[in-house]
C-alpha cells in the first residue's frame, strides 16, 4: 500500500556538512536562516498549522513523522550563549587550533564499595576546564536522602578519587537499609582569576543500581539544568570559502576542543593524457595560488613560470583574434558565444595582474617562485574564522557570533611551536642528569674510587662457571627471547661477554642458543671476542653460538632438551622472558643446575626468583655489565643514575609533605601524566 503525504512541501534542503538549519516566524511568515520567506501562513494564528518532517531517500521513498504544533519560543528559552577563545595551541606542532569556553565542571564517574557493609564508598570523578580557569579546590558536600548534611571534603589536589563513610542507615545489615537510599551531592570550585557566580553550584545523585551491585552516579545539574542534554558544537569556515562546516560537536560537560588542522602533504591531479610510445603521463600543472575574498575566485597560475609566459601570450593572441571576429559577426547570438570566450581569455589574464603574482613571477627560478607561492597557499588552506552552537537537546540552540580576539583578528592559523612548555620539567631532569654524568666522568677519570653496593646475582657468576669447570659439564647462556633493539636483549649480551671470557679462561664449553637470527651472529661474535681476549682462540668453536627455533614454545622445547642431554651445570637467563621462563627453569633445576637469572619483565620475577638460585630484578640487569668489568666510564653513569634517583626520592618525600600541608604548588611543577 502506499502512502501519500498530506503535507504542502514549504521548505527543504538536500545533504550538506551544516548539522543545524533554522526557521523563524515574523509578521506570520516563515523566513529561513539566509532571510529567504519560505511559508506566509496568511492567518492570524501560527499554531493553527502542523509541521510534518519527512525524508526522501535516493530512490524517491518517503518516509514522514507525526504532526507537530508550532511552539512559541522566547529568548530567556534560549540556552546561554557561550562566550568562546579561539588561539594558537602553545604546545603543538603547528597542526591544530585550540577553542575553549565557559567555566569548570565536574562530574562523579563511578563508586565502588571498601567494606562489607557498603557504608565505605571510593568514589571516582572527573573535571573539565580551561586556560581562563585554572581549579584550586574541588568542594564536595554529601548529603543524604532525607538532606542531612554527611560530610564536607576538600579535594585540593585533584587524584580523580576521594572516599566518603555513610551513615548507619546505609548499612546493609542495619534495620534501616533500604536500597531506594540515594546520596546527593553539592559540588562548587576555588579557583585562580575571576571568581565564579554564587549560584555556580553542580548538584548529582548516586542512586544503587542492583545490576551493577554499587551506586551509579545519576544526571548532573547546573542550576536546574541537566547538563547532559546540552552539546557545544564548532564550527569553521576556510579563508577560502564561504561556508561553514562542522568541526566537533561536544557533550555540555567538556570546556575545550581542539580543531584539528593537517598540513598539506600533497596535491591530487588527475592525468589528463598519457602517450604510450613515449612512456608519458600528462597532468595538469595549473595550481590554485591563493584565494581573491573581494571576487570571491581562486587565481590560479602554472608550476613552471616558462609554461605561464606561453599560455598568456596565447591568451592575449586569442583576445586580440576574437575581438577582431566579433566586429565581423552580425547574430546577437554569436556575438554573446564570443565576448563570453573573450572574457574568459581575460579572466585569465587578469590572473597575473595581482600584485602578488607578479612579486611571485620575479624570483629568480621556478623553485624559488613556487616556495613563495606555496607559503601563502598553505597559510590560507589553513586558516579558519570559528563560531559556536549550543543546543539543550529539546530543539532550541543559540548561535554565536564568529570570534573576534582583541587585535580584530577573524582568522586564525595554527603555527608549529619549537618547545612543548608542558615537558619543561623533563627538559631541567635531562640538564641534571647529564651534569651529574659529567661530574661522575670526570671523577672517573681522574681515578677516584666509584663504589657499588654488592649484588649477589652477580657477584655468584664466577662461583657458578667455576662450578661447571669443577664438574666438566657445559654451561647454558640464554640471552632472552626478544630482538636486538630491546634494551634488556642488550645488557643480556653485556653480560654474555663477561661470561664467555671467564669460560674460555676456564675452558669450559659454552652453549648459547638463540631464538632471534639477527641476535645469532651478534652473540657469536661476542663469543668469539671473548675468547681472543682470554687469549684463547683455538678453543672458539662458532657451533656453539646458534639460532634454534623462532617460534617460542619451540624454542624452549629446544633448551630444555639441551639441558638434560648436556647436563648443563650452570644456566644464565639474562633478557626478556615471558611464559616459556617458569618451564626453562623448571627443567634446570631437575638436572642440578646452579642458576642465575635476569629480566625486565615484572611478570616473571617472581618465578626467576622461586626457581633460580640468584635473581637480577630490574635495573640491576642493567647495571650488570658495569659492574663487572669496572670500566670508569660505565660505573661513572652508573653512580649518575644512582645521584638520579636520590633526587628524585627527595622530591617524592617534599612533594607529600607539601601535599599533607594542601600545598600543591610543588606537585603542579611535574607534568601530570
Amino acid at each position: 500500500m502506499t502512502i501519500s503525504n498530506p503535507a504542502s512541501l514549504v521548505y527543504s534542503r538536500g545533504y550538506n556538512n551544516r548539522n543545524y538549519d533554522y526557521i523563524y516566524l515574523e509578521d506570520h511568515k516563515l523566513i529561513d536562516s539566509l532571510g529567504e520567506v519560505i511559508f506566509d501562513a496568511r492567518s492570524d494564528n501560527i499554531t493553527d498549522f502542523r509541521v510534518v518532517h519527512s525524508y526522501t531517500n535516493f530512490w524517491g521513498l518517503e518516509s514522514f513523522g507525526q504532526p507537530t504544533e508550532f511552539r512559541t519560543v522566547n529568548q530567556t528559552d534560549l540556552p546561554p550563549k557561550p562566550q568562546f577563545t579561539v588561539k594558537d595551541n602553545p604546545n603543538s606542532e603547528g597542526d591544530n587550533n585550540l577553542i575553549f569556553w565557559d567555566k569548570p565542571t565536574v562530574n562523579l564517574m563511578d563508586t565502588s564499595f571498601l567494606n562489607r557493609e557498603r557504608t565505605r564508598l571510593l568514589i571516582n570523578y572527573e573535571y573539565q576546564t580551561n586556560d581562563d580557569y585554572k581549579i584550586d579546590n574541588i568542594f564536595f558536600d554529601v548529603y543524604d536522602d532525607e538532606g542531612n548534611h554527611i560530610t564536607h571534603i576538600n579535594e585540593f589536589y585533584q587524584n580523580l578519587f576521594f572516599r566518603v563513610t555513610l551513615p548507619e542507615k546505609y548499612n546493609i545489615n542495619s534495620p534501616e537499609y533500604d536500597e531506594n537510599r540515594f546520596i546527593k551531592f553539592h559540588i562548587t570550585f576555588s579557583v585562580s582569576g575571576d571568581e565564579l557566580p554564587e549560584d555556580y553550584i553542580f548538584e548529582q545523585q548516586l542512586a544503587f543500581d542492583e545490576n551493577y551491585m554499587s551506586y551509579r552516579p545519576q544526571t548532573l545539574y547546573l542550576r536546574g539544568d541537566p547538563i547532559e542534554n546540552f552539546s557545544y558544537s564548532v564550527y569553521k569556515k576556510p579563508y577560502a570559502g564561504e561556508t561553514f562546516s562542522l568541526s566537533s560537536r561536544v557533550s555540555g560537560i567538556i570546556r575545550e576542543t581542539e580543531d584539528t588542522i593537517n598540513y598539506i602533504n600533497d596535491i591530487f591531479r588527475p592525468i589528463q593524457r598519457v602517450i604510450p610510445e613515449q612512456q608519458l603521463y600528462l597532468i595538469d600543472t595549473s595550481i590554485d595560488a591563493f584565494y581573491d575574498k573581494e571576487n570571491r575566485r581562486p587565481v590560479t597560475t602554472h608550476i613552471f613560470y616558462s609554461l605561464v609566459e606561453r599560455k598568456m601570450s596565447y591568451y592575449q593572441q586569442e583576445v586580440e583574434n576574437l575581438k577582431m571576429e566579433l566586429d565581423k559577426v552580425d547574430s546577437e547570438e554569436e556575438k554573446a558565444h564570443l565576448q563570453n570566450q573573450i572574457d574568459q581569455y581575460q579572466l585569465q589574464l587578469a590572473m597575473n595582474e595581482y600584485e602578488f603574482m607578479q612579486e611571485a613571477n620575479q624570483q629568480p627560478s621556478d623553485r624559488a617562485r613556487m616556495r613563495m607561492i606555496v607559503r601563502r597557499r598553505e597559510r590560507e588552506l589553513r586558516t579558519f574564522q570559528y563560531k559556536m552552537v549550543n543546543s539543550n537537546g529539546r530543539g532550541l540552540f543559540v548561535e554565536t557570533d564568529v570570534y573576534e580576539d582583541n587585535l580584530g583578528n577573524k582568522y586564525f592559523f595554527p603555527v608549529p611551536n619549537w618547545f612543548d612548555t608542558e615537558r619543561t620539567t623533563t627538559l631541567i631532569a635531562t640538564l641534571i642528569f647529564g651534569f651529574l654524568v659529567y661530574i661522575m666522568v670526570k671523577r672517573a677519570k681522574q681515578g677516584k674510587d666509584m663504589y657499588i653496593r654488592p649484588i649477589a646475582g652477580i657477584e655468584e657468576i664466577d662461583n657458578a662457571i667455576g662450578r661447571a669447570t669443577e664438574m666438566g659439564r657445559p654451561i647454558l647462556f640464554n640471552p632472552g627471547l626478544d630482538g636486538i633493539s630491546v634494551v634488556s636483549t642488550l645488557a643480556g649480551l653485556a653480560i654474555l661477554g663477561r661470561v664467555a671470557k671467564k669460560a674460555a679462561e676456564y675452558d669450559t664449553k659454552l652453549i648459547v642458543p638463540c631464538r632471534d637470527f639477527i641476535v645469532t651472529p651478534i652473540a657469536q661474535e661476542i663469543v668469539k671476542e671473548a675468547h681472543y681476549e682470554a687469549g684463547r682462540p683455538d678453543t672458539f668453536d662458532k657451533n656453539s653460538v646458534f639460532f634454534l627455533a623462532s617460534q617460542q614454545f619451540a624454542f624452549v622445547a629446544g633448551v630444555s632438551g639441551i639441558m638434560i642431554r648436556e647436563k648443563c651445570a650452570t644456566n644464565f637467563y639474562m633478557g626478556a622472558y615471558y611464559a616459556e621462563a617458569l618451564i626453562m627453569t623448571e627443567v634446570g633445576n631437575t638436572v642440578g643446575a646452579i642458576q642465575i637469572a635476569g629480566t625486565d619483565a615484572i611478570t616473571q620475577v617472581p618465578f626467576f626468583i622461586t626457581t633460580c638460585d640468584y635473581t637480577l630484578i630490574g635495573e640491576e640487569l642493567y647495571g650488570a655489565a658495569a659492574y663487572l668489568g669496572r670500566e670508569p666510564m660505565m660505573m661513572a653513569t652508573l653512580k649518575a643514575t644512582d645521584a638520579m634517583k636520590i633526587l628524585i626520592l627527595t622530591s617524592i618525600i617534599i612533594g607529600s609533605i607539601l601535599s599533607t600541608a594542601q600545598l600543591t604548588f610543588f606537585i603542579d611543577l611535574f607534568p601530570g601524566e
